[in-house]
């Protein structure tokens, strides 16, 4: 039996397809009325997971349960007493804890949608079914938010029809036919509504013709509504990606000044590594395209390699970026924008944009791999040795990190 915590909303036909979705929506080939307005039942093999969830919260030893479970536990127990409420970002952070178990074969080959520990370890079938009724627990507290005009809500089901959830961890979308389309019209929504991030993933889809095919616009149309979208989020959400966006673009067409602006801005305000990348890039001018050299001189825009050097300085020490780092080191290597060569700068630099800690969550760049190689290979007198075997070390990482 489901619960009365959920408010089934719609019944939809089952696709032939197993385990997927062709709605969210849609109930399980295993639920079936036995009246319009009745509920589904849903058969499972043993009556011990059947447990409906609760509607008041039950303190319980969990000493023996999983961290996974414990944290579990303690969200469904947050939830059972919003249940009368239903705070949003409550029952929001239910949804994505839903679908965030439904994938972890331990949890549900152990627990119940209740934080019930289970008597023994379910089978192949039971553990499919039961990760089955999570998944659709979690879209029934969706379609609901959705009801209630929650942007966050319509950004969660945005990314899931586009298979882009970065909220929480998601390793597949075996549950939900990818479709660009609806996924558009979800981030269209709550950008009216004032979401920051779906301002961005709207225009994205815009500007790269995601989810567009049957919209009749023009390329021109569309790229004109994609930067409206920026504009959205640059202006009413202070969106770091969106001011990038309009920098970019601004940058390519006639209104050069006007990009410079928006960089700025996504770099003073939102932090922007690759904006203050990009200003760097800017005044350090002769590795730009020509044409933009060109829109760039008569806006009275040149070379300035003091301004240019700060850039790339702020860059590599305040935000951590590795293409600003590597930047410097060649900087100090060939004595480059006014700046001496100095092997131990140059090497710092090089080595601080090849670190692959793990908390930068990211890993170095092979470029500036290259270049430790190439200083270890060749050594530097009264400062480094040359030392082959290291230098053979930083070409296999290179190689390693490299797409």
């Amino acid at each position: 039996m489901t619960s009365s915590f959920f408010k089934e909303t719609t019944t939809m036909q089952p696709r032939t397809e197993p385990n997927r979705y062709e709605s969210p929506f849609k109930t399980f080939p295993s639920m079936k009325r036995t009246a319009d307005n009745a509920k589904p039942t849903i058969p499972y093999p043993t009556s011990e997971y059947e447990t409906p969830i609760r509607q008041e919260p039950m303190q319980k030893d969990i000493s023996d349960y999983s961290p996974v479970a414990r944290q579990f536990y303690e969200i469904y127990q947050r939830t059972i007493s919003d249940v009368k409420t239903f705070t949003p970002e409550i029952q929001l952070k239910w949804c994505e804890t839903l679908l965030w178990v439904s994938q972890d074969s331990d949890f549900i080959s152990h627990y119940t949608i209740n934080a019930d520990k289970l008597k023994r370890e379910l089978n192949a079938s039971e553990v499919q079914r039961n990760g089955k009724i999570i998944i659709e627990h979690a879209f029934k507290v969706l379609t609901k938010l959705i009801k209630l005009k929650y942007p966050e809500a319509y950004y969660l089901m945005g990314s899931l029809y586009s298979h882009r959830v970065t909220q929480f961890p998601l390793m597949n979308y075996d549950f939900i036919n990818q479709n660009d389309r609806k996924a558009l019209n979800y981030y269209c929504e709550a950008a009216k509504m004032g979401h920051s991030e779906s301002s961005y993933r709207a225009g994205i889809c815009y500007e790269f013709n995601k989810g567009t095919n049957e919209l009749q616009m023009s390329s021109e149309a569309k790229l004109s509504t994609a930067i409206t979208y920026y504009k959205l989020g640059a202006l009413n959400c202070n969106n770091t990606d969106c001011m990038f966006k309009l920098g970019t673009f601004y940058l390519k067409g006639e209104n050069v000044k006007e990009g410079i602006q928006w960089l700025e801005k996504a770099t003073n305000i939102g932090k922007s590594s690759q904006a203050c990348y990009e200003l760097g890039k800017i005044y350090e001018f002769d590795t730009l395209a020509t044409e933009l050299q060109k829109r760039l001189e008569l806006n009275g825009i040149i070379r300035d390699p003091i301004r240019s050097i700060k850039y790339y300085y702020k860059c590599a020490q305040e935000f951590d970026y590795p293409l600003a780092q590597w930047r410097l080191g060649t900087c100090y290597e060939f004595g480059e924008m006014g700046l001496p060569v100095n092997c131990v700068k140059s090497i710092g630099w090089y080595l601080r944009a090849s670190n692959t800690n793990s908390t930068k969550k990211r890993n170095g760049n092979p470029v500036a791999m290259l270049s430790l190689a190439g200083w270890f290979f060749s050594g530097s007198q009264n400062v480094l040795l040359p030392d082959y075997e290291e230098s053979f070390k930083w070409i296999y990482n290179s190689c390693l990190v490299s797409d």
